[in-house]
């Protein structure tokens, strides 16, 4: 039988790529699948079926989308093709999510959202996510942190990690805020908590301890190794955000 995709949120991406997850909660355990056979011969998405979602989970999958958009650009997998559909991905998400989220029934933005969520997919589908993904699972399991906020409240602290970072990342990153990986950073940061989504690790109840466990986890999984930041650098970011949100309060 083929396999029809009708996606009912903007933010999988799973309508355009082979990847699928099985989650178990009760053991701690995410479970990645991936094979030729689960990408759809047919994807129908139909933005009518998205107006009714409530803002949190409308956000939740609009940032999923964009964690995948950004996971694609600093990727050892990464190439022209994958970059432009992140850079379109992204740009749409950051242009439309704030709007949508208050306005939820408007069929416009659900639309457009629906077409940066499927580019998304497009452009990890290339690549596979990386370091924020890998991240973000122990911190769903452990603290019940919902996927779409556990994979993008780290998005600020990996863009300043890659600050040094040429190619496709610095071009796609460029492309997508116009500044350095400093101002991206910021630009970001503002973005995600206009949305109310906090950018620190102890807003999430982890520790500074366990945050930095969780970095040295991180690059141990295969979405990790397709980082192409280091644990030295990304370590760096994570005190400069500390630093950050200190001035800050």
């Amino acid at each position: 039988w083929p396999l029809i995709a009708v996606p009912t949120t903007a933010g999988t991406g799973s309508e355009v790529t082979s990847w699928g997850t099985v989650w178990d909660s009760a053991g701690g355990v995410k479970f990645s699948l991936a094979h030729p056979r689960l990408y759809p011969e047919f994807s129908v998405v139909d933005p009518d079926l998205m107006i009714g979602k409530p803002r949190e989970l409308t956000i939740q999958t609009g940032l999923d989308a964009l964690s995948h958009s950004l996971e694609s650009l600093w990727n050892r997998n990464a190439n022209p093709v994958s970059m432009a559909h992140a850079v379109t991905a992204a740009k749409g998400v950051i242009s439309t999510l704030p709007n949508l989220a208050k306005d939820l029934r408007n069929g416009e933005l659900r639309e457009r959202m629906a077409r940066a969520a499927t580019m998304a997919g497009f452009a990890f589908s290339n690549t596979k996510t990386a370091i924020a993904h890998s991240l973000s699972y122990p911190i769903t399991l452990r603290h019940g942190v919902p996927h779409g906020i556990a994979c993008s409240f780290s998005l600020p602290m990996v863009i300043r990690s890659v600050a040094g970072e040429g190619g496709i990342c610095a071009e796609g990153l460029g492309a997508i805020f116009g500044t350095d990986a400093a101002g991206a950073s910021e630009q970001l940061r503002a973005f995600l908590e206009g949305l109310g989504v906090a950018t620190s690790h102890r807003s999430y109840g982890i520790e500074d301890q366990e945050w930095h466990a969780l970095i040295d986890l991180a690059f141990e999984g295969e979405r990790g190794q397709n980082f192409i930041g280091t644990r030295d650098n990304l370590l760096a970011a994570a005190n400069d955000q500390k630093g950050i949100r200190m001035a800050v309060a």
